[in-house]
């Protein structure tokens, strides 16, 4: 009778330990900290920040040049999501920008050959926030 008690015990305390273990990952998984907002955020910004450093490489040397002496300088950036069209008069969205670099327009060349899909998609992030 006493081995009986003993495995009763056991398998009580087996059981509580699931409960617990199970109660801890369903308060985990399901509370707002982990709902993937912060994660996103967190990734948006790794995005912006390398999108930002592809605009120094790629972009900024016409875009933010003062003296290039060209018969049209490159519009500037800043704002360029703030209105509903870009300077060339096509509506401002994530996929006109992504054509424009990777295919060009006008005096700016195409970039199709020199940046990657996840270069044009954290360029684009950056300039959401510029």
């Amino acid at each position: 009778m006493p081995r009986r008690q003993g495995n009763k015990e056991a398998a009580r305390r087996l059981l509580f330990l699931y409960l617990a273990l199970f109660s801890s990952v369903w308060f985990v998984a399901c509370s707002p900290a982990s709902s993937g907002s912060d994660h996103a955020a967190v990734e948006a910004n790794q995005a912006s920040f390398q999108g930002r450093q592809v605009y120094q490489q790629l972009c900024a040397g016409c875009h933010d040049a003062t003296d290039l002496h060209l018969v049209k300088d490159p519009p500037r950036l800043d704002g360029l999501f703030r209105k509903q069209t870009f300077p060339s008069g096509v509506p401002a969205t994530d996929e006109e920008l992504r054509s424009v670099i990777l295919h060009g327009r006008g005096i700016m060349p195409p970039f199709e050959q020199t940046v990657t899909t996840d270069d044009v998609n954290n360029l684009v992030q950056y300039l959401h926030t510029r």
